[in-house]
């Protein structure tokens, strides 16, 4: 997993309909449980797409942006790895706060988890 460039995120705002709503809407918009086949993670997912621009990656789900990373945030070795690979690894996990980098991993076998590829466009 350290090959690929995740973004990994959680329902931090604790939004009111939890985490069970969440997980309903990032399903419908092409998420998914672990799967047995890593390959099966690097389709990516059609409804999410990730650019980059002025040194910085945003993610959109269906067009709207979905992620975009204050300036000074993200290393710069994470997005040369976002261009070189041509896709975002999207790890969604239940809670209000994310995990440590080697529970991830943990959690998605677990099920706890959802996750799925955003394309990078050349625009």
């Amino acid at each position: 997993m350290g090959d690929l460039p995740l973004l990994v995120f959680v329902n931090a705002g604790g939004a009111d309909d939890g985490d069970q709503a969440v997980r309903q809407r990032l399903t419908d918009a092409g998420l998914r449980p672990f799967p047995a086949e890593v390959e099966d993670l690097l389709q990516p997912a059609s409804a999410w797409s990730a650019v980059a621009r002025a040194g910085a990656v945003a993610v959109t789900c269906n067009g709207t942006e979905f992620y975009r990373p204050r300036p000074g945030l993200v290393p710069e070795a994470w997005t040369q790895m976002v261009v070189a690979t041509g896709r975002v690894v999207l790890v969604w996990l239940p809670g209000a706060s994310p995990p440590d980098d080697e529970e991830v991993l943990a959690l998605l076998r677990r099920g706890a988890g959802l996750w799925g590829t955003a394309a990078l466009s050349e625009s």
